[in-house]
């Protein structure tokens, strides 16, 4: 047994190990899960360190453990203000915390119903990118330390008792950007750049046309992606320039395959190709997201052109085409001989 003699100071040493340890908690959590009657839900803050005006990512994700049922399995108003089920705090730096509202008011939310079948998800992208109150119109408008925590609210199984998910309170440092990132942000660097990002759509051609420029000019700058995605899905729905936003969403999914928009844009060519009338090119991309994934949120029965287009004709669409697919899915134009060809009976 190992005696420590007493000391004044320890109630002093107590505290700073206590606002060290609370420091290291905030600084590493960023995620926070829940497993409720056979549902699991994560949600997640894509990033902890941020340059100014650059967007931060909500990411929600359910999956079916083992829920007894496929009916109800999730169940919440997913949006910001109060009315809706996130509830979104910021503490910006030397201020006191707030609830975040994007660019929504307080409204009364429809709910979204998940029913996942067995070991199947649904996931959700939340941009967290517009404040009114800033004179930028940028929720992360300065440099310094911002704390963010989130409670989504939700029904599992239909049952009455709301329960939630919650990410505890979250460190974001935030950096003034420099070199091609401060050109890149100095051509967005106003309120209705910020909302539009927010939106994820825009028919003001300054800020689709300031939008392309940073993607085009910038293209590894922080705020490239955004802009890329948010000038493709706004030019797409035009249908004098399908084609033009087309080339700005596929270059989109090539440059940054692995931004939390990519199955929103490719859902974009989709709705595009259906609303330009162009049915059979819209079937190929719905199909193509159905592979590359399946947990997209609009894919499911509930979205009646989700219901059109495959849920609502299963037996039909079993001998789908392939031939809109680029490499890696394309066929080789040589089969391979057998001792180069692996797999198959030995």
């Amino acid at each position: 047994m190992i005696w420590v003699k007493p000391s004044w100071h320890k109630p002093y040493i107590c505290a700073a190990v206590f606002l060290c340890l609370l420091v290291v908690a905030t600084a590493s959590a960023r995620q926070g899960s829940s497993l409720i009657n056979g549902v699991e839900v994560v949600a997640e803050l894509d990033k902890s360190e941020l340059l100014v005006g650059e967007p931060l990512f909500l990411k929600i994700r359910v999956t079916n453990r083992n829920a007894p049922l496929v009916i109800g399995n999730f169940t919440s108003a997913l949006h910001f203000p109060e009315g809706g089920d996130i509830e979104l705090h910021v503490q910006p730096p030397n201020e006191l915390s707030y609830r975040y509202q994007a660019h929504e008011e307080p409204a009364v939310f429809a709910t979204v119903e998940i029913g996942n079948k067995k070991d199947g998800s649904t996931h959700f992208e939340l941009p967290i990118i517009y404040e009114r109150k800033s004179p930028t119109g940028y929720l992360f408008d300065r440099p310094g330390d911002y704390v963010v925590s989130v409670k989504i609210w939700h029904s599992i199984m239909r049952d009455p008792t709301r329960t939630f998910t919650e990410i505890p309170p979250t460190k974001i440092t935030v950096r003034n950007p420099e070199g091609e990132n401060q050109q890149a942000f100095r051509l967005i660097d106003a309120k209705k750049y910020a909302l539009a990002l927010q939106q994820q759509a825009t028919d003001d051609k300054d800020v689709i046309e300031k939008f392309l420029t940073v993607a085009k000019r910038y293209p590894n700058s922080a705020y490239a992606p955004m802009c890329a995605y948010v000038a493709g899905a706004s030019v797409v729905f035009d249908k004098g320039k399908l084609e033009q936003g087309v080339a700005i969403v596929r270059d989109f999914t090539k440059r940054y395959p692995n931004h939390p928009m990519v199955s929103n844009a490719v859902y974009s060519l989709f709705f595009g190709y259906h609303m330009a009338g162009n049915f059979e090119r819209a079937r190929e991309w719905f199909y193509y997201l159905m592979d590359t994934d399946p947990g997209y949120r609009l894919l499911r029965e509930e979205n009646k052109l989700a219901a059109y287009y495959y849920f609502g004709r299963i037996e039909e669409v079993q001998n789908r085409r392939w031939w809109l697919y680029e490499k890696p899915w394309v066929l080789p134009k040589e089969m391979p001989v057998p001792d180069q060809a692996q797999g198959g009976a030995r």
